[in-house]
């Protein structure tokens, strides 16, 4: 496993959030057509779980690159799409700040949360 980098945490809705790209800066915003921020980093680098869950979808969605769905709550769930390596599979227990796979050759980690199935600003929960 990669070591996991010192990141901020804070709580929201009973959930402890932090960003799942160290370091990483938002490069697109969330929009109510993204569903999701774009998250600028370099290739290789760790993409973590966002909050402690468990991976119920790895693999291809349309308009998705390597996929990983974490849900966390019955509320809550993310989604991080650009992985290279995955270190998880389906079903896994995952950990907040786990390596979850590493950033492919684009660069940015496309970044979901969902709240009930709706996507929500992840910026209202995660401190990045």
């Amino acid at each position: 496993a990669l070591p996991i980098s010192p990141v901020a945490t804070n709580v929201k809705n009973g959930v402890r959030w932090q960003t799942p790209l160290s370091g990483g800066r938002i490069s697109q915003a969330f929009t109510a057509s993204s569903h999701g921020v774009e998250i600028s980093g370099s290739q290789g680098q760790p993409i973590m779980a966002a909050a402690d869950g468990q991976v119920i979808y790895i693999g291809p969605l349309r308009g998705y690159k390597n996929l990983i769905v974490v849900q966390h709550t019955p509320q809550y769930l993310t989604a991080y799409s650009n992985g290279e390596t995955l270190y998880v599979k389906d079903k896994d227990q995952v950990k907040l700040g786990q390596t979850l796979a590493t950033l492919d050759n684009s660069g940015r980690l496309h970044f979901e949360l969902r709240e009930n199935g709706e996507p929500v600003n992840p910026s209202n929960y995660v401190m990045f």
